[in-house]
């Protein structure tokens, strides 16, 4: 098939098992300052700084921006080549990962594409960690649930529930439920574990202070070179406190991500319904919660993203029950009390 023939060719700059195992992309020689045309992840970089102050990478990716913070030591690359480095990984990554690439290997999949042979290696690391963050949330976050953040429109497909008929969407939830070819959506976790990726990078190259920040998704690399945590802010959803954190947290060799529908939803134009994006996983149908946000520290980034998107479609009472089960995790979560009220609740108290 041309797409199978086009995928290979896109395979032959990077090796085998790249995407994860960063350590071989990084021994490859791919990241001898090679200069990449079409890329969608553009990167600039600050001037050789002085030894004590860092050095910040900025750019977009997967949609959104990143912004990349390292300390240098002695050994450290140029700048210009740990951007080319990064800027290689976070192509390949969205190859793999990215719903909104119909050429990706998820998008292909999900299509039914069948591959010449087995399924790449690192599309099936990607499959794992989803795995294993399902079997940490109870299946409250699953990379299967591909065909309804479909059918709901989340991932640029055209929605086919929130139509304004109750019956309707139920009829249609029900022959979903009844599919057996899975179908993919790891937007809970991937972009957590693209962040986890870049640090592996940085720290191939020596380094041992960085903050990597994608999309909001943090891990935090050691801690600031003086013996500091980073610190970092964890915003309020906007209908609770417009621009107002609600509190400022540590950081030091974790990941943190938060997850809430107060910022990607659906509005249904007939009956103006509003349709948030996390999904129930085991009924098909936008999670009925409490939670406004849930923000993670775990750790590593991956974690806390999946982890995040699981504690809001569970809501409150089974998101505190989890939580007390993992003393590896640290929240902050907003909630909506029986009379309307927001409130938190945060083990970093």
């Amino acid at each position: 098939m041309i797409l199978e023939d086009n995928f290979a060719q896109r395979r032959k700059g990077y090796p085998q098992g790249s995407l994860f195992f960063v350590f071989n992309l990084l021994r490859s020689g791919l990241t001898q300052g090679v200069v990449l045309s079409g890329i969608a992840a553009a990167v600039s970089c600050t001037a050789a700084p002085k030894t004590d102050e860092p050095i910040v990478l900025q750019g977009e990716a997967q949609g959104t921006t990143f912004t990349i913070t390292y300390w240098p030591v002695s050994e450290t690359p140029a700048s210009e080549r740990v951007a080319d480095s990064i800027q290689m990984y976070l192509v390949a990554f969205n190859e793999v990962a990215s719903a909104w690439d119909t050429g990706s290997v998820i998008s292909r999949l999900n299509r039914g594409v069948v591959f010449n042979d087995d399924e790449p290696s690192e599309w099936n690391r990607l499959l794992q960690e989803g795995q294993r963050i399902k079997n940490l949330t109870n299946g409250w976050m699953d990379p299967e649930v591909g065909r309804f953040t479909s059918a709901w429109g989340f991932n640029g497909q055209k929605a086919v529930l929130g139509t304004g008929n109750p019956s309707a969407d139920s009829a249609r939830i029900r022959e979903l439920m009844g599919l057996t070819k899975p179908c993919y959506d790891v937007n809970a976790f991937a972009q957590g574990l693209s962040v986890d990726g870049v640090a592996q990078i940085l720290k191939h190259f020596g380094v041992a202070h960085a903050l990597v920040e994608i999309g909001g998704e943090l891990y935090a690399l050691g801690g600031r070179p003086d013996g500091n945590d980073f610190q970092v802010a964890v915003d309020a959803p906007t209908e609770v406190r417009q621009g107002k954190p609600i509190t400022v947290v540590g950081l030091k060799n974790r990941g943190m991500a938060t997850s809430g529908n107060y910022r990607k939803f659906q509005v249904d134009p007939k009956s103006g319904m509003r349709y948030g994006h996390t999904l129930n996983p085991f009924t098909g149908w936008t999670a009925r919660t409490d939670l406004l946000s849930a923000t993670v520290l775990a750790p590593s980034s991956s974690e806390a993203d999946g982890v995040a998107t699981a504690l809001v479609a569970m809501g409150l009472n089974r998101a505190k029950e989890l939580v007390q089960k993992h003393p590896e995790w640290d929240v902050v979560l907003v909630y909506s009390n029986p009379s309307g009220a927001w409130e938190v609740y945060s083990t970093l108290e």
